[in-house]
Order: C-alpha cells, then sequence, then structure tokens
C-alpha cells in the first residue's frame, strides 16, 4: 500500500509547486507588462515610440516592411542589451549587499559601489533614449503625426478607465 501512495503523493506535489512557480511568474510578467506600458506610455507624451507601438500600429502607420525589419532589430539588439545589463546591474547590487553584510565599512569601497551600479544605471537609461531616438528618425512626419494621434485615443481611454474606476 505505502509504494503505491508515495508515487501518488510525490506527483500531486510536484503538480502543486508547478502550479504555483506558474502563478508566480504570471503575476511578475503582469507586472512588467504594465511597467513597459507605463514608460511608453510617458514617452509617447513627448513624441518617442517604443517598436513595439510601432509593430503594433504599423497597418495604421502605414510602415513599410523596411522599416518593419529595422524596428524588429533595433528592438531585439536594445533587449538583449538590456538584459546583459539588468543582469550585471543585479551582481553589482549584490556584491554591494554582501559588501554591507560582511560588516565592512570602507567609505571608498561603498562609494566605489555605488558610483558603479548608478553609471550602469545611467547607460541603460542613455541606451533607451538612443533607441527611441533612432526609432523616431526612421519614421515620416505623417507616420509621427499618426501615432500622436493614436496616443490621444489610448490617453483618452485610460482616463475614461481611471474615472470609471472611481465610480
Amino acid at each position: 500500500m505505502r509504494r503505491k501512495i508515495f508515487p501518488v503523493i510525490v506527483t500531486i506535489f510536484i503538480i502543486l509547486i508547478h502550479f504555483f512557480l506558474t502563478a508566480e511568474q504570471k503575476a511578475k510578467t503582469g507586472e512588467e507588462s504594465k511597467r513597459q506600458f507605463r514608460r511608453s506610455f510617458f514617452w509617447a507624451e513627448k513624441d518617442l515610440f517604443d517598436a513595439r507601438i510601432l509593430l503594433h500600429e504599423k497597418d495604421k502607420i502605414r510602415l513599410t516592411r523596411k522599416q518593419q525589419q529595422k524596428a524588429e532589430k533595433m528592438m531585439l539588439v536594445y533587449e538583449e542589451s538590456t538584459i546583459k545589463n539588468s543582469a550585471e546591474i543585479k551582481i553589482l547590487e549584490i556584491k554591494f549587499a554582501s559588501y554591507l553584510e560582511s560588516g565592512n565599512s570602507d567609505r571608498d569601497e561603498i562609494a566605489k559601489l555605488i558610483k558603479e551600479i548608478s553609471k550602469r544605471k545611467t547607460e541603460c537609461i542613455i541606451k533607451y533614449m538612443h533607441y527611441l531616438l533612432d526609432l523616431k528618425e526612421m519614421l515620416s512626419g505623417e507616420q509621427i503625426e499618426k501615432l500622436k494621434e493614436i496616443h490621444v485615443k489610448v490617453k483618452q481611454h485610460v482616463e475614461k478607465g481611471k474615472r470609471d474606476s472611481r465610480r
């Protein structure tokens, strides 16, 4: 009897772990999507549009095949760079936390670590701005105007949703 129950219990345990890990990953993905939307929305106010927006609205703004390919390539290069830089920043943050936990308090070393983390984060922001500006440069004036119109409609929709949710 024990030999039959043990595999069943292990199987149920594995299924539960898988369920909880999947649910946690979906929550993180949802939060990341919201953060990307807010960031894209912010920059769209300044007439700078992420490649995801360009590709999503490609028919409405009449994006050419060449522009689509260029936007896709730029997005992939940017995302690859971001993933790499984020990992390096996380490692530096772990080193910094570990240094502080060790009880060391060398002010120069602390300043050095903080400056390196700040430098890497600043580089990420600069790369993002270059990415957005490069995308804008490849668009025609008509495409930018159409994106502005789309952004106004999205903004109105978001504001309406906020008003409705307060009721």
